[in-house]
């Protein structure tokens, strides 16, 4: 991956802030995610991880995807 033309930037004067990436390889799709060290934001990222790699694996698998629209509780 050294001669990759990706390229990301922060100035890191934003806080609070939650960023996710997809890369698609040859042979696997990776999502990694820079989000705020707390216990409230680890589980909410690895809820929204997994509900990412559900989809995916039915899109690769060829299955219908169908996604629920329901609010979803902010915790604080």
């Amino acid at each position: 991956m050294d001669h990759s033309p990706v390229r990301a930037f922060s100035d890191g004067r934003v806080a609070n802030r939650v960023c996710m990436w997809v890369n698609k390889f040859h042979e696997q799709t990776t999502v990694t995610a820079s989000y705020q060290r707390n216990p409230i934001a680890y589980e909410s990222i690895a809820r929204y991880r997994e509900t990412m790699r559900s989809v995916f694996v039915r899109v690769a698998d060829g299955r219908p995807v169908t996604i629920p629209r329901m609010p979803v509780p902010l915790r604080r």
